[in-house]
């Protein structure tokens, strides 16, 4: 049975217009992600990063999970969960270990061991819950020994008198993610571990020498932006914002006096951002769904509030950039410029004004092609659905989120994390527990042959 043979992970994503679940491991041989199953329910009852209707949610995080585990008969207690709201914060942080007497410090120092960075970790986590924060995600950004410059990736088996440990945390309010813990508990499922989908998105958008030289990718979506910058493959700012297509989509609306669907199907189907090639004077008519009558429009002047909107949130970003830190500009300046992914960046020539608005370089993501589909399990019907999806970038986020939690940096976490060097600690644990089932489904197969 694979799901013995090979780490299976679940996760679910939560965006705002659709619950959805992507079931896959890492080949041992090729070292890709194979995807074995995505399941996908349409909903907006997580619209824009708040629950909306807690009991809709709920049902379709059910059913989501259920069109995919079902696919290939595995059940999971646990599964990751990639989502974004605008109460989330992030902060750069430090924190300290003394390894020795603070006042009589030893010359030679101590020897680093995986516990002090475990000790880290955990009162960071334990401050943010004093405070009422829940702790999202961790990334460790880098470590420093004693009162040195130098900035290293990792630090155990080194002396020093005093550690400190670099960090970028993503948190929620506490009780916001115990109603996220709730809806889960409610199909019996726990959470681990908990990602900000901005990053979970850029993990599928990024290619490695764009981390590396500096990039700002910008997710935008239906109900919120979710913005990420990294240098030197560190994260070094995240942040959710509270603006997504639908607030165009209601500008729109606002201006014509129509509805939101009809405002989003006249800026699906005549919108551009860069309205300097649409004649001032063209005009189009819009006949009402609901009511009678019609409405005459000028299309420049749709496309100018559209352009107003995308340049309103580029400030926003840019603002918020620069207020956390001046220097987060001149890495997107000289370094590889924006990436654009989600479903409201599909506007037409949204690049090209960011591109003469800015003046900074724009790609746009494309499909990932080292995630891979495993059909073994599935029947002929869902080889098509799952493959489908895979080229389909609405599940762009779901796949993200199995690849950070595949990735080395995210293993590396863990593994610090939840480091336990007591035969009884949470590692030693998981393997007999793990045992136990393997041995349980074992002689589950033998009664069954």
């Amino acid at each position: 049975m694979i799901e013995d043979l090979v780490d299976i992970r679940a996760v679910v994503h939560l965006s705002s217009t659709a619950v959805q679940t992507a079931v896959g491991y890492v080949d041992a041989h090729s070292k890709k992600l194979k995807i074995m199953a995505i399941g996908h329910v349409n909903t907006r009852s997580f619209f824009g990063g708040s629950i909306v209707d807690s009991q809709e949610l709920s049902q379709a995080i059910e059913a989501s999970l259920k069109e995919a585990t079902d696919m290939v008969s595995i059940d999971f207690r646990d599964v990751g969960l990639s989502f974004s709201t605008p109460a989330m914060a992030s902060i750069n942080g430090m924190s300290q270990l003394n390894l020795t007497n603070q006042h009589y410090p030893n010359p030679n120092g101590r020897k680093i061991v995986a516990g002090d960075v475990k000790r880290l970790l955990d009162d960071i986590e334990k401050y943010f819950n004093e405070k009422r924060f829940a702790a999202i995600q961790m990334n460790v950004q880098c470590m420093v020994l004693d009162d040195s410059d130098k900035m290293l990736k990792n630090a155990i088996g080194m002396t020093a008198n005093k550690l400190t440990l670099g960090y970028h945390l993503n948190s929620v309010p506490c009780s916001y993610y115990q109603q996220m813990k709730g809806l889960f508990a409610q199909s019996g499922l726990g959470i681990h571990p908990a990602l900000f989908s901005g990053v979970a998105s850029a993990e599928y958008a990024l290619y490695a020498d764009e981390k590396e030289r500096g990039v700002c990718f910008i997710n935008i979506g239906a109900g919120s932006t979710n913005v990420c910058i990294y240098k030197q493959n560190i994260l070094l700012f995240s942040h959710c914002f509270d603006f997504g297509g639908r607030t165009i989509d209601e500008r729109i609306a606002k201006w014509l006096n129509v509805s939101l669907d009809e405002a989003e199907c006249l800026k699906k189907e005549y919108g551009t951002a860069d309205p300097s090639g649409v004649a001032k004077s063209e005009v189009t008519t819009l006949k009402r769904y609901a009511h009678e009558g019609e409405v005459v429009f000028f299309i420049y002047e749709l496309c100018s509030y559209i352009e107003e909107e995308y340049c309103r949130l580029m400030d926003m970003i840019f603002t918020q950039i620069r207020n956390r830190d001046e220097r987060f500009q001149d890495y997107i300046d000289s370094g590889a410029g924006i990436v654009l992914s989600g479903g409201a960046t599909n506007m037409n020539k949204l690049d090209t004004l960011i591109e003469r608005k800015f003046n900074i370089n724009v790609r746009k993501s494309s499909q990932n092609h080292t995630v891979g589909l495993c059909s073994k399990y599935l029947n002929d019907d869902n080889i098509k659905l799952v493959r489908a999806r895979l080229k389909d970038s609405r599940f762009n986020d779901v796949i993200g989120a199995l690849l950070y939690q595949f990735g080395d940096e995210f293993q590396k976490y863990e593994q610090l994390k939840y480091f336990n060097d007591e035969p009884d600690g949470l590692f030693h644990r998981l393997k007999l527990n793990k045992l136990k089932t393997q041995l349980s489904k074992l002689n589950k197969l033998k009664n069954w042959i």
